[in-house]
């Protein structure tokens, strides 16, 4: 897998969704200026710039900073629509329960979700509209980063549409 390459190389391939929508379990380690890593739920970025990351290692340091500060907990809810389905175990196991079991009500009152013994799924009807499931629930810590890259690009491209969300 590479995690850093030149704009020029064909061939690339970071494997950003596998990792994004896996479990807390799933693990790698990019190595390299720039590289990205997946750890205990958490995803890390090594230093960018080269002369820094080898005085780091020189001083034998480790070149990494966190590159979010979201547990996996909340991306793998954030990430619920994508995978279809979430278990209750691992909801009730998150901190913030009750706010998220208020937001998963929501969405079944809207018919997107039908909650079964063990999951909540998203309905089959509701499959293609999985990408604005996906924005209503993002942490709010994370929420005034999503709403500032929506309005840079809307700024950008001149195309102005709603950010209401559905929650």
């Amino acid at each position: 897998m590479y995690t850093f390459m030149a704009p020029e190389h064909q061939n690339k391939r970071f494997q950003y969704g596998e990792v994004i929508y896996g479990g807390y379990e799933d693990q790698y380690i990019g190595l390299g200026t720039g590289a990205i890593s997946y750890m205990q739920g958490m995803i890390w970025s090594n230093e960018g710039n080269t002369q820094k990351y080898i005085e780091s290692l020189t001083n034998q340091e480790l070149p990494i900073v966190k590159s979010r500060e979201y547990h996996a907990f909340d991306r793998r809810l954030v990430f619920f629509p994508k995978t279809m389905k979430i278990e209750k175990t691992h909801l009730n196991r998150m901190p913030k329960r009750e706010e998220i079991y208020r937001k998963l009500q929501l969405l079944i009152m809207k018919g997107v979700v039908e909650e079964a013994e063990q999951y909540f799924v998203i309905k089959e009807e509701a499959k293609p509209w999985y990408p604005a499931i996906l924005v209503d629930l993002i942490p709010e810590k994370e929420r005034k980063n999503y709403d500032q890259a929506v309005e840079f690009m809307q700024k950008e491209l001149g195309w102005y549409e709603s950010t209401e969300v559905l929650l």
